[in-house]
């Protein structure tokens, strides 16, 4: 039996801004040299986020971005995202 539904409603995202890219990009970037491997956890508080948060980081450094959600609760999501970074995105 087939079930017809409404599509939900989604309001068009916008695009991020380069503050915010960079707001995020610095949650999660390397603390000595931004052009290293990301390999990094932090807490968000909504799924949306972590598409800002890859969006940034492939914004910064390039390559594929993967994320591992560790954990979620009904307020928060911890996230794991890890990306090969500038240096070897590039074939340096």
């Amino acid at each position: 039996m087939l079930v017809i539904v409404d599509a939900p409603k989604v309001s068009p995202r916008t695009e991020l801004t380069q503050e915010q890219k960079e707001e995020w990009f610095d949650k999660v970037k390397p603390t000595k040299n931004w052009k290293m491997p990301i390999s990094r956890t932090i807490i968000l508080t909504d799924e949306s986020q972590i598409n800002d948060v890859m969006h940034s980081i492939e914004w910064f450094v390039g390559g594929m971005t993967d994320f591992t959600i560790i954990k979620r609760t009904p307020k928060y999501l911890s996230v794991r995202f890890d990306n090969a970074g500038y240096y070897n995105n590039i074939g340096a």
